[in-house]
């Protein structure tokens, strides 16, 4: 029974957590120390289906720049998300126009830097099974088959995804491409996640 109390407070106070809090748990059905099963705690759980990080969200696409060093090899001129909002865990189509100045082999490395805002600070968040700020040697083996060397002229990208299921809150991406310790380019992306 005490073990009980102690689950019925923690529970009630992961309840209490602010939504931009991100809370993961489990729990296993047990006996307790008199042969009944854990339905009346399922009552006791049915709250938690309203928790702000469970109701419906949308990602707002802020802004985007090129940022870093000005002699770049690549030069964004558009980035656009359709629809914007867009549900988080719906598609969203992203169009990508710019320039190559110059051919560009392999490898080609991309440093992702992700930062979430807390009041008026941004944190970085860590590379956590390749989403988050992660370094990633040669993107060419994650791109379609043809794409490296990538060929001087225009881009033109259009490509549609899931909108991961992320917290609530003020996300900044940056994105600094490198190919065999050339600087290629750096990119800036602004989005904002929202009940």
């Amino acid at each position: 029974m005490p073990r009980l109390c102690v689950f019925v407070c923690v529970l009630m106070l992961l309840v209490s957590v602010q939504s931009k809090h991100f809370v993961k748990f489990s729990y296993e059905e047990v006996e307790d120390g008199e042969g009944k099963d854990s339905a009346p705690m399922m009552e006791l759980m049915k709250p938690l289906n309203v928790l702000p990080f469970q109701q419906e969200r949308r990602l707002t696409y802020s802004s985007w720049n090129n940022c870093g060093k000005p002699s770049k090899i690549i030069n964004l001129t558009k980035l656009a998300v359709i629809p914007d909002p867009v549900k988080v865990g719906a598609i969203a189509h992203v169009t990508v126009q710019g320039t190559m100045d110059q051919t560009v082999s392999r490898p080609i490395e991309v440093d992702v830097t992700a930062k979430y805002k807390v009041r008026f600070v941004w944190v970085p968040m860590p590379c956590v099974h390749g989403y988050g700020s992660c370094v990633f040697k040669d993107i060419c083996p994650k791109l379609p088959s043809g794409t490296c060397p990538i060929k001087k002229g225009k881009i033109n990208i259009n490509k549609s995804f899931i909108v991961p299921k992320i917290p609530s809150g003020h996300y900044r991406l940056t994105a600094t491409l490198k190919s065999k310790g050339t600087w290629l380019a750096c990119f800036q992306v602004n989005v904002a996640v929202s009940n």
